[in-house]
């Protein structure tokens, strides 16, 4: 009886012990959990990343420029330091380059010289009706997106086949049938 009393105690002590640490032993404080939108998180670098443009052609600066997103065909011709009036080709021009069109990444804007026969201005754009499509430069899914009648398996083809010296071995080399060439052919370039 003795070692049960002893044995109860003792049990007792140990509960009494821990209840004494539960109590007066500091309990640890967690900060209160906030929620916050994705976009709150990002810093500002990492927002918008900027875009790099190839501006050549009549322009005062031709070169590569780094742009705010966002910015426009006439934006990158600004950067360049403007039209050379006394070169361009004005009438192609007014006629030809909407100075409203928003820039991708990766674009080049060419700005021809008065008696220049390429109609190339615009190698990639956002949409391919005001724009002339590279073919030696153009990515696969800008191939699809701008080109009637490419899809991923034809622009895939396209960029295989690589570099093309001028625009009808698209179908000289069997990339492309002669009907798609023919209802694309004003809308690509080498150049």
């Amino acid at each position: 009886m003795l070692l049960k009393k002893e044995f109860l105690l003792f049990c007792l002590g140990i509960l009494v012990g821990f209840l004494g640490l539960l109590i007066f032993y500091p309990q640890k404080k967690y900060d209160p959990v906030v929620f916050t939108k994705a976009e709150d998180c990002l810093s500002d670098d990492t927002k918008e990343p900027s875009i790099v443009i190839d501006v050549s052609g009549a322009v005062s600066d031709p070169g590569v420029y780094t742009l705010n997103p966002g910015s426009r065909i006439s934006d990158a011709i600004n950067s360049a330091g403007g039209v050379l009036d006394t070169v361009a080709d004005k009438s192609f021009l007014s006629k030809n380059i909407n100075l409203a069109q928003l820039l991708q990444d990766g674009d080049k804007i060419y700005i021809p010289v008065e008696g220049d026969s390429t109609r190339t201005y615009y190698s990639i754009g956002p949409d391919g009706e005001t724009g002339v499509v590279n073919i030696n430069t153009a990515s696969e899914s800008a191939l699809a997106e701008n080109l009637s009648g490419i899809g991923p398996v034809y622009a895939k083809k396209i960029v295989e086949g690589r570099p093309y010296n001028k625009v009808e071995e698209l179908y000289e080399k069997n990339i492309i049938p002669k009907s798609i060439f023919d209802k694309i052919k004003d809308n690509i370039s080498i150049n």
